[in-house]
């Protein structure tokens, strides 16, 4: 992770690319936060599969080259929108996955027809046997990092 001018932050995932394999390929997303939301470029490829809340962004580039990522997010950001200073940026990237990820666990979310098609393009049919395990293992999960974060908060 890595704090640009304290208005960005860069994040370099190392991730498999296949379960099956032990190639790995490096992922880089670059993140600034405005009032409402924020915007992330990200060069993983499922980034435009990405259910994510409006305020909160992800854009896909194919780029490896992080001053062309500055670019990029520079040409994204919309009109009017401020970049506001990130104090700091683990827990702002914690905060912003959190967001993200529990918008995601919502029952309304997970039933919703970009979910299905998600699914579809990885070749899962949504039974509602499916949805009902996936809507019990969402609340689950956020009661799982509520209580992190409470613990790493004491």
């Amino acid at each position: 992770m890595w704090d640009f001018k304290s208005r960005a932050v860069a994040v370099i995932y190392e991730a498999l690319i296949d379960q099956e394999d032990s190639d790995v390929t490096y992922i880089i997303e670059l993140t600034v936060r405005f009032n409402d939301g924020s915007l992330c470029i990200s060069s993983n490829q499922n980034a435009a599969y990405d259910s994510r809340p409006e305020n909160h962004v992800i854009k896909f580039n194919d780029s490896e080259s992080l001053p062309q990522f500055f670019k990029t997010l520079k040409a994204e950001i919309p009109q009017g929108k401020k970049v506001l200073k990130i104090e700091d940026p683990k827990e702002f990237f914690m905060d912003s996955y959190q967001d993200a990820a529990e918008w995601n666990w919502r029952p309304e979310q997970l039933k919703s027809d970009k979910t299905k098609q998600t699914f579809a393009t990885v070749g899962i049919t949504v039974t509602q046997e499916l949805l009902n395990g996936l809507i019990d293992m969402g609340i689950s999960y956020s009661v799982d990092f509520t209580s992190v974060r409470l613990k790493t908060a004491i």
